[in-house]
C-alpha cells in the first residue's frame, strides 16, 4: 500500500527528466512543423471514465491485496500553442474503502474528490505527457497529490476525441498507485 517517498520522487524526477529532454528539440522544430498541424485549437473539455489501482487496504470489511477504485473525471485543457498546455484534471473516485499503512492506521475514504493542475506537453503527432501538484480532499483527511502521467488523443470530426491515459499518482509520498482511464472530448 504504501510507496516511499524516495521512490515517488524519482519516478516524478524521472517524468520530468522525459519531458525535458524532449523540450528543447521542440523549441528547435517549432516553426518547421507548425504548419503540418491541422487547425489548431486552445481548449478541450472532456469527461471520462477510469479505475484507480491502489497496492492494499480493505474493502467491505475484506483485506484486499489491491483495490481497484472506479472513477469519472472531468478535464479542462487549455493549450498556449500546439506543444504546451495547462489542464485541470477532475476526479471522483466512487467507493468507500479503508487504506491501513505504518502511517495511517485504518484511514478511512469516502468518495474522494481529486484536482489536480498538470503542464503539459505533445510530441508532435504523439502523446502528451503531465505532471502536476494537487489535493485529494475528503471528509476525513485531505492529502497533497503530485500526479504523472501519458495520454493520446484520438482525433475525430469536428475536433470531437477520444483519449485513453495512464498515470501514477503519490499522496503526500506516503500512498501512491497507478491508474488508467479514457475520456471523451471536444476541442474549441
Amino acid at each position: 500500500m504504501f510507496q516511499s517517498k524516495n521512490k515517488s520522487l524519482f519516478i516524478a524526477k524521472l517524468l520530468l527528466g522525459f519531458l525535458l529532454i524532449y523540450i528543447p528539440q521542440s523549441w528547435a522544430q517549432e516553426g518547421e512543423h507548425e504548419s503540418e498541424y491541422h487547425e489548431f485549437s486552445t481548449w478541450r473539455i472532456g469527461f471520462g471514465f477510469g479505475q484507480t489501482y491502489l497496492p492494499a487496504g480493505q474493502h467491505e470489511s475484506e483485506e484486499v491485496s489491491m483495490l481497484v477504485l472506479p472513477t469519472v473525471g472531468l478535464d479542462i485543457h487549455y493549450w498556449f500553442n500546439p506543444r504546451f498546455g495547462l489542464a485541470l484534471k477532475n476526479e471522483l473516485e466512487i467507493q468507500y474503502y479503508v487504506i491501513e499503512n505504518e502511517y495511517y492506521n485504518e484511514l478511512e475514504r469516502e468518495y474522494p474528490f481529486i484536482i489536480v493542475l498538470v503542464a503539459m506537453y505533445k510530441l508532435k503527432n504523439g502523446p502528451s505527457f503531465y505532471l502536476g501538484p494537487g489535493v485529494e480532499l475528503e471528509k476525513n483527511k485531505n492529502f497533497f497529490i503530485l500526479k504523472g502521467g501519458i495520454e493520446y488523443e484520438l482525433e475525430f470530426e469536428r475536433n470531437w476525441d477520444v483519449t485513453p491515459e495512464i498515470y501514477y499518482f503519490s499522496k503526500e509520498g506516503k500512498v501512491g498507485g497507478f491508474g488508467a482511464a479514457v475520456t471523451f472530448g471536444k476541442r474549441f
